[in-house]
């Protein structure tokens, strides 16, 4: 290979780095506690875990994905109250705003406080 080429190919893999571990769009990123309307808490964790609280009952720790996933929907199993909830769903409508989905009928909005 030529030095010119691989100079642009660095170059464009720098570049590309740079923007994508800059941006709000990995799971990590979006760590932080949510809230909703009714004082529901949702907390993310930055290592991809989450818990869920209702009326001061938590749920148990839940994986949610991958630190560096870049989803915006995630599926995963929750145990609240001593239940497990297999279809849970987390979709990320943008950066401060989460919907989480049990079951299938449950829904709640949260906004990043």
């Amino acid at each position: 290979m030529n030095s010119k080429f691989k100079i642009t190919f660095l170059l464009f893999f720098l570049i590309y780095f740079q923007i994508l571990y800059s941006s709000d769009i990995f799971l990590s990123k979006r760590s932080g506690e949510y809230y909703d309307n009714f004082g529901r808490k949702l907390t993310i964790y930055n290592f991809g875990y989450g818990i869920f609280e209702e009326k001061g009952v938590k749920s148990e720790s839940f994986k949610i994905g991958q630190p560096r996933s870049v989803e915006t929907n995630y599926k995963f199993t929750m145990v609240f109250g001593g239940r497990y909830y297999a279809n849970t769903y987390l979709y990320f409508t943008d950066k401060n705003n989460c919907i989480l989905v049990i079951n299938g009928y449950l829904k709640y909005y949260f906004e990043k406080n």
